[in-house]
């Protein structure tokens, strides 16, 4: 019997491998098409994230080198695929951050053409000043994202890197106006990996001080000049409405794959440079100590026999203070010393000696100088007249010295007036009693002594000084006589005990002797005004501590409605106010994307710490008896200096500015300032 063909297991078997092939087609497919297309999408969102962790570090670096606040960004160098059942991924993409050129001393920013006023200039004398710096760069190592930038930071620009063209993802804080603020990068750094690191940023010489530069002849102008990777169009899109720069260019580096940019400035105007190293991963090398430079420009008077404090700074090449340099002096009179003769500087980079003054006779006033130096070896010169202060290292600061006893000068015949004290006890608190003068200051804040001249002498220069500021301060030292040929200055008692007062004009002169009782503990924590170092959008002043004990400053207020209106100070997400150089330092802060972000300048009190609204940012200041702190205020919206500059006046009336700190005791302590 014969059966027919069945070919039904063979068609089973056929719709298996065509099923199986199938299968393996579609894995295939997903393998070669999907997976990649996943993975590229991971990868681009990793790009981006990393790009705004790289703005992060940015920002760092530049708010360290500002504040010297070191930081800390997490950067994610790499990522992770998601797990597959039955796909297959890749190695995981890593990426590799590292500094470029910040060891290498042929690789350098330079200033050229700047020239600065006083012994600031000593060093920037015009001759170029170079400075090592780098580049902090991050290269991906996708698998699938084939586009993907490198990323660069230089000089505050952070910028995208791609084949054919450079985007840059942050403006520049280079040139702002007439600042100039240079971030150099310094260190090792390099970490390759699939995960985070963190990328601390420390401050390796930096402060919020700035130094006023020009160019230093008629046919020059200030010009900076970078190592760069962007190109001419970049930096010119940059720097595009900076007014003052009115060139940008690059040149080619032989050998090199950088560029340099040169930025050209504008003649004639002054320019508030600003200079920092920011320290990244090892080998991070602090600058040695470069200049000496006075801390005021004012030159002190002093009576015969009299002492005064000098203060100087040791700075590095970037302009910002040495601790712990030591630092020689002495005198160029043999008659006068200085004390001490070597000594270190402080947390501020100063160092404070006093001066005491000899006898003068047969002179109305004779000039001295107090001689320092950086250099050890001129130990024995810097007691000579033939010491040489005009050396970056060296300082040498002039010492007006008043004939206040008139001798040797026939008793003022040889003078065509005479001048002495008037002293008026009709002040509350202030008495005589068998020639003792007598300032009682749990009565009174101030005494007012007043001097005449005989016969009357109009608009006559009139020298107040004293012989111990510890027990009193005046203000108004140096003054003219009015229409009846009188001049005035208000004694302010500080510690109780005997101080001499002084007063000197035309080649005559007197003495009054004052004891201070009762001073209390009030009067003692007084706050003096000491120097205006900056004062255009920016408020940075000193002020000392002249009493006996510690004070807490927890308020302040700042009032320009005298001379603009609507006025306000804000500086973004760095703080608005700083008072550096006590034993605790006091910060104001208000963010950039806070309600409010800015303090008023029309007299508003505010606290250090309750009116601070960006995290921990407020802080009160605490300042020990001596003390001399810096205050920054900044940034304010309208300029305070009307074109000329600030100081520091006595009179209410004749303030343009009014600062005021409010202690923990609740006194008042008023700074006035006058436009010059």
């Amino acid at each position: 019997m014969q059966f027919r063909g069945d070919c039904r297991g063979q068609a089973i078997q056929i719709g298996a491998v065509l099923l199986l092939g199938a299968i393996v087609l579609s894995f295939a497919i997903y393998q070669s098409t999907v997976v990649p297309e996943q993975n590229r999408e991971i990868e681009f969102q990793h790009s981006q994230t990393v790009g705004d962790q790289l703005q992060d570090a940015r920002n760092a670096i530049v708010s360290t080198g500002s504040t010297g606040s070191g930081q800390s960004v997490a950067v994610t160098l790499g990522t992770q695929y998601p797990s597959r059942i039955v796909a297959m991924n890749p190695g995981p993409p890593s990426g590799t951050l590292s500094t470029v050129g910040t060891t290498n001393g042929s690789i350098t920013a330079t200033i050229a053409n700047a020239n600065a006023t006083g012994e600031t200039g000593d060093f920037w004398t015009g001759a170029n000043r170079s400075y090592n710096t780098g580049a902090l760069v991050y290269r991906p190592g996708y698998n699938e994202y084939d586009n993907a930038p490198t990323t660069w930071y230089e000089h505050s620009v952070l910028f995208d890197q791609f084949r054919d063209a450079n985007l840059t993802t942050t403006g520049q804080q280079l040139v702002d106006g007439t600042t100039i603020s240079l971030v150099t990068l310094n260190g090792t750094y390099q970490a390759s990996r699939t995960g985070s690191v963190s990328l601390d940023m420390r401050g390796a010489s930096v402060s919020s001080q700035t130094v006023s530069v020009t160019n230093a002849t008629a046919d020059s102008n200030v010009t900076i000049t970078l190592p760069t990777r962007l190109d001419e169009e970049n930096w010119e899109e940059l720097l595009d409405g900076e007014r003052h720069v009115v060139d940008v260019r690059t040149s080619s580096v032989t050998g090199a794959d950088y560029e340099l940019v040169h930025v050209v400035l504008e003649q004639g105007v002054t320019y508030d440079l600003q200079l920092s190293r920011v320290g990244l991963g090892t080998g991070v090398v602090k600058p040695e100590p470069a200049y000496l430079t006075r801390v005021s420009k004012n030159t002190p008077t002093v009576p015969e026999g009299g002492k005064v404090e000098v203060t100087v700074e040791v700075r590095d090449r970037f302009d910002n203070p040495k601790r712990d340099v030591e630092v020689i002096a002495g005198t160029n009179r043999r008659d006068s010393s200085v004390s001490p003769n070597s000594t270190d500087s402080d947390g501020d980079g100063q160092v404070t000696v006093t001066y005491e003054a000899p006898n003068v006779s047969g002179a109305s006033q004779r000039t001295d100088h107090v001689q320092l130096s950086l250099d050890t070896s001129l130990s024995s010169v810097v007691n000579e007249s033939g010491f040489n202060g005009s050396t970056p290292v060296n300082v040498s600061v002039p010492v007006r010295v008043d004939n206040s006893d008139g001798s040797g000068l026939a008793d003022g015949s040889d003078s065509a007036y005479s001048i002495d004290w008037t002293p008026d006890t009709s002040q509350d608190g202030f008495t005589e009693t068998n020639g003792v003068y007598v300032v009682d200051a749990s009565r009174t804040d101030t005494v007012d002594l007043t001097a005449e001249t005989t016969p009357t002498a109009q608009n006559a220069s009139v020298d107040f000084s004293l012989n111990d500021s510890s027990v009193g301060t005046l203000t108004g030292r140096d003054s003219r006589t009015n229409d009846t040929g009188q001049a005035t200055t208000t004694f302010d008692p500080n510690n109780n005990g005997p101080v001499a007062v002084f007063v000197a004009s035309g080649g005559s002169g007197d003495r009054i002797g004052l004891v201070v009782e009762n001073a209390t503990e009030t009067a003692k924590q007084q706050l003096q005004p000491d120097t205006v170092q900056r004062s255009d959008t920016t408020l940075n002043f000193t002020i000392e501590n002249t009493g006996s004990q510690q004070v807490t400053i927890e308020q302040f207020s700042v009032d320009t409605s005298a001379i603009t209106t609507g006025n306000f100070f804000d500086n973004d997400n760095a703080l608005e106010v700083e008072i550096r150089g006590g034993q605790q330092d006091g910060e104001a802060n208000r963010g950039k994307n806070e309600n409010p972000s800015s303090f008023e300048a029309d007299g508003t009190a505010y606290d250090l710490v309750a009116d601070s609204n960006k995290g921990n940012d407020g802080q009160y200041a605490i300042l020990n008896a001596g003390d001399r702190p810096t205050i920054v205020m900044e940034t304010f919206d309208q300029p305070l200096d009307g074109g000329g500059s600030l100081q520091f006046t006595p009179s209410e009336t004749a303030a343009d500015v009014i600062v005021t700190f409010v202690l923990s005791d609740g006194t008042e302590q008023v700074f006035y300032f006058e436009q010059q």
